[in-house]
C-alpha cells in the first residue's frame, strides 16, 4: 500500500468519523460529558497555567497558523504548498458551516477564565452567544502539525534524535493547545475532539495532495530491459562496424 491509499484513507475516515460525532453533538447526546470534563480540568488546573494558556491560543489563531504554514511550504519549495494553502483557507469555511448549523453553545460565564477580562464586564464573559462546534484552534493545530511532522520525518538535515525531539515538541504543543481550550472555558471537550478529527482528515488530505504533486512516473521492468536490450545492439552494431573497417 502506496503513501497515498494510507493518506486518503486515514483521510476519509477521520472526516467520516467527524460527521458521525457531529451528529451526536448535534443531538446533545455528550453534554454530561462536557460539563464534567470541563469542571475536573479546571479544577486540576492552577493559575499559572491559567496564565501561560493564553499565549498558546494567539499562536494557535488563524493569523498565527496561517504564517507558520507558509513559512513551512516556503521551506518545502514544492508546488504543491498553494494547494495546502488553499485548503487550509477552505477548511475554514466547513467550520464556519458547523458552527452555523450545529447548535452548540460555548461553555457559560462562569467556567470563562481569561484574566484580561474584568470581572463586572457584560461582553462574553458573561454573554456566549452563537456556537462553539468545532473548535477552530484544534483545527488549525493538528492540520499544521500533520504537514510539520511529515516534513520533519522525511527532512535528510535532521538526525534521529533531533527529529524525535522535534516531534515530541510538537506533540506537547497540539496537547497544551487543546487543553488551553477547554482549561480557559473557550470550548467544551467535544468542541475539541470535532476539531481535532476535522483536522486530521484535512492534514491527511494535505498530504495526499503533495503525494501526488511529488510522486514519479514509475518505469516498468519491461521498459528497463528494453532498453537494456536497444543499448546491447547498439554497442553489437559498433563493433561489427569497426571489424569492418579493420577487414577494408
Amino acid at each position: 500500500m502506496n503513501k497515498k491509499t494510507i493518506f486518503i484513507s486515514l483521510s476519509i475516515i477521520s472526516l467520516a468519523l467527524f460527521f458521525l460525532f457531529s451528529v451526536i453533538v448535534r443531538k446533545h447526546g455528550l453534554d454530561t460529558f462536557d460539563f464534567n470534563t470541563t469542571v475536573k480540568l479546571q479544577d486540576h488546573t492552577g493559575l499559572r497555567f491559567d496564565k501561560v494558556y493564553p499565549v498558546f491560543s494567539f499562536l494557535a489563531s488563524i493569523e498565527s497558523m496561517a504564517v507558520l504554514l507558509i513559512v513551512l511550504l516556503v521551506f518545502r519549495k514544492k508546488i504543491s504548498g498553494i494547494f495546502i494553502l488553499l485548503l487550509f483557507f477552505a477548511s475554514h469555511a466547513v467550520e464556519l458551516f458547523g458552527k452555523v448549523f450545529i447548535h452548540h453553545p460555548p461553555p457559560p460565564f462562569m467556567f470563562y477564565k481569561h484574566l484580561d477580562v474584568a470581572p463586572m464586564s457584560f461582553d462574553k464573559t458573561y454573554v456566549q452567544a452563537g456556537s462553539s462546534y468545532p473548535s477552530g484552534h484544534s483545527f488549525r493545530t493538528i492540520f499544521v502539525a500533520i504537514l510539520f511532522a511529515y516534513t520533519i520525518c522525511l527532512s535528510k538535515k535532521f538526525s534521529l534524535p533531533v527529529k524525535f525531539v522535534l516531534l515530541s515538541l510538537t506533540a506537547l504543543f497540539v496537547i497544551f493547545v487543546c487543553v488551553s481550550r477547554i482549561s480557559l472555558g473557550e470550548h467544551w471537550t467535544t468542541d475539541v475532539i470535532g476539531g481535532l478529527l476535522f483536522g486530521f482528515g484535512m492534514g491527511f488530505l494535505g498530504l495526499f495532495f503533495i503525494e501526488i504533486r511529488t510522486s514519479t512516473v514509475k518505469v516498468s521492468p519491461s521498459y528497463h530491459r528494453y532498453h537494456n536490450d536497444t543499448k546491447i545492439q547498439e554497442k553489437r552494431k559498433r563493433l561489427l562496424k569497426e571489424l569492418e573497417e579493420l577487414d577494408k
